[in-house]
């Protein structure tokens, strides 16, 4: 059965990688392609963006439904603007959306979405990113309040968000296997004479530079012992390859919000 892909964000690093997969795909159909109004790739032929022959689809500014599933990878800007479209349609497409940095507003019409349509949004794609937030959660409900939970993110120079989705994203895993709120648990910054570590504190530190693609660290820290979980992201195409499989699952799937546990199943 062939799914009819539309890509929000079709310009950016993830946009055109998802594109390539479609179009080389044998079940995937590029249905539309969409950047913001003052892009440059603007009426382009989208296959050009990544450097292939198929002119049927150009990008554009303007949201339409002739799809089954739509790719989400813009800006928190751009992904407002669409779930404005989106929410006003009766029996709008399922929604795959990756944009970090979302507000709880944000969030909050994703669920409405959800009551008419399948949505997944997921800060990281990685298969391996959403094992390892899986066994954080795991670890910190077996392991004593003892324990000191520590998060170390690095990512590349031109990251503009910190910490990281994906670091947020295990510090709540952690947070709700303690039963507590990651905002009232969690330190994000240490400068200065900071005096002891809160007991029960979710700690986060935040590296930047070169070219590092996402790499993470969940420390669990005890008196006599330390346990670690880690992942290391080699290439971006960890992320894309994570979609694809993700959209697969989300394509036939009656209205609800979605996570990429139900996608490992794992819940």
């Amino acid at each position: 059965m062939s799914i009819h892909i539309a890509i929000h964000g079709v310009a950016g690093r993830m946009g055109r990688l998802i594109l390539s997969r479609v179009l080389e795909s044998d079940d995937l159909i590029l249905a539309a392609a969409w950047e913001h109004s003052e892009h440059p790739a603007q009426r382009q032929e989208a296959a050009s963006l990544v450097s292939m022959n198929d002119g049927a689809i150009r990008v554009s500014d303007e949201f339409s439904e002739q799809a089954d599933v739509i790719v989400d990878f813009s800006l928190p800007q751009g992904t407002q603007s669409l779930l404005s479209h989106l929410l006003t349609q009766d029996q709008p497409p399922a929604l795959l959306s990756g944009t970090t940095g979302l507000s709880s507003e944000m969030d909050e019409q994703l669920n409405e979405l959800s009551a008419k349509t399948a949505v997944l949004h997921a800060p990281n794609f990685s298969l391996g990113v959403n094992l390892l937030h899986h066994l954080v959660n795991q670890a910190a409900k077996a392991l004593p309040e003892g324990y000191d939970i520590e998060i170390v993110e690095t990512h590349h120079r031109n990251k503009q968000d910190a910490p990281s989705g994906t670091a947020m994203l295990l510090g709540h895993a952690a947070a709700q296997a303690r039963g507590v709120s990651l905002p009232g648990e969690g330190v994000f910054t240490r400068h200065g004479h900071v005096g002891p570590r809160p007991a029960g504190s979710i700690g986060f530190a935040t590296l930047r530079g070169g070219g590092v693609v996402g790499e993470h660290d969940v420390n669990f820290l005890g008196d006599q012992e330390t346990v670690s979980l880690s992942h290391r992201a080699l290439t971006r195409d960890v992320f894309a390859d994570g979609a694809i499989h993700a959209l697969r699952f989300l394509h036939g799937k009656p209205a609800g919000r979605y996570t990429m546990l139900d996608v490992l199943g794992l819940r």
